[in-house]
């Protein structure tokens, strides 16, 4: 995957999401950054000792590192959330993938182990779980309509 990423200038096995926060905190909006990124996961992929190392991180640690990149994004969520007036039948547009992204988060992997392999990552990240019923939600809704 990382061979693929790299031509790219993506991070791999990274949302896109995350790749806000790293704008966002860096302030590097060129593609500079990413194609850095790229390079140091290739290079990181090819060295089995650097592989097994960043393996060995608790997972953990590795959350409180990606919350980093997250509270950028939080907070520009927050400030377009301003501009929107909520009313009784709108509030589903924000609370909806809100609530369905943060019990998917909570609930005990033990429950997504009997689902096939290729959902499980998908269906155990609350965040894009949420961010993708948002995106259907406000694709397939007529929301002028409902307001």
């Amino acid at each position: 995957m990382t061979l693929i990423t790299v031509p790219l200038a993506v991070i791999p096995f990274s949302p896109f999401v995350s790749s806000i926060g790293l704008l966002t905190q860096t302030g590097d909006y060129t593609r500079r950054s990413f194609i850095y990124g790229s390079v140091i996961c290739l290079l990181v992929a090819l060295v089995p000792a650097l592989t097994r190392l960043f393996c060995s991180i608790p997972l953990p640690v590795s959350s409180a590192v990606m919350l980093v990149s997250y509270l950028p994004l939080l907070f520009s969520a927050l400030v377009f959330s301003q501009q929107i007036t909520f009313t009784a039948r709108n509030i589903y547009r924000l609370a909806l993938p809100l609530f369905v992204g943060i019990f998917l988060m909570a609930l005990p992997p033990v429950y997504l182990q009997d689902l096939p392999l290729t959902l499980r990552p998908l269906l155990s990240n609350g965040l894009l779980v949420g961010i993708l019923l948002a995106v259907l939600m406000d694709n397939l809704i007529p929301w002028e309509r409902i307001e």
